[in-house]
């Protein structure tokens, strides 16, 4: 028997509101990532205009001839941080969307093999292999998108702890002449 219209409706209402909850997931995770590059640049902002006013609160409450214009900290540094700390949020929110599409993609590769076995049990003689290939090719898309999600999260775990070991490095590389300036 082939799937009645009740059946398809259902089917149908199913993936619309596993569309939905994908999508309001995603705006979470968009709105959360917005609300924290927008907290970052508010500190960088605030960190830049502390720097290029530090001389000069210097200069106003120094007594003689203090050198006023040595810097505590290169401004490359603060560059540095902030790329760090963009990359971090960057990192952390294509993870949760990467989670979210791989969610709902099982869920549709799911109902999507359901259904195809649904027609199979009607299906004339002779079309099992068009199925079978059917159900293999919807198998191997879901495995190659969980494979590359993982090989996506390894590669980030695994660069994340190189560019804070090089950031912590950065001080110690900083040549002599630039302290004494």
């Amino acid at each position: 028997m082939i799937p009645s219209i009740e059946q398809l409706a259902t089917a149908l209402g199913q993936q619309s509101q596993t569309q939905l909850a994908l999508a309001t997931s995603l705006a979470g995770t968009l709105f959360a990532s917005t609300g924290q590059i927008a907290k970052l640049n508010l500190q960088a902002t605030r960190t830049g205009i502390d720097a290029m006013f530090r001389p000069w609160y210097r200069m106003m409450s120094a007594p003689g001839q203090a050198p006023v214009m040595a810097s505590d900290k290169p401004q490359g540094d603060f560059g540095l941080g902030y790329l760090m700390q963009l990359g971090g949020i960057a990192s952390a929110a294509q993870r949760e969307a990467a989670e979210a599409a791989e969610i709902q993609l099982n869920r549709a590769s799911r109902q999507l093999v359901a259904l195809l076995d649904q027609l199979g049990r009607h299906a004339p003689a002779g079309s099992d292999t068009a199925l079978a290939l059917m159900k293999a090719a919807i198998d191997n898309t879901s495995s190659g998108f969980s494979q590359l999600n993982k090989s996506t999260r390894v590669a980030i775990d695994a660069l994340s702890p190189a560019a804070a070991a090089a950031t912590a490095m950065r001080p110690a590389l900083r040549p002599a002449s630039r302290m004494s300036r």
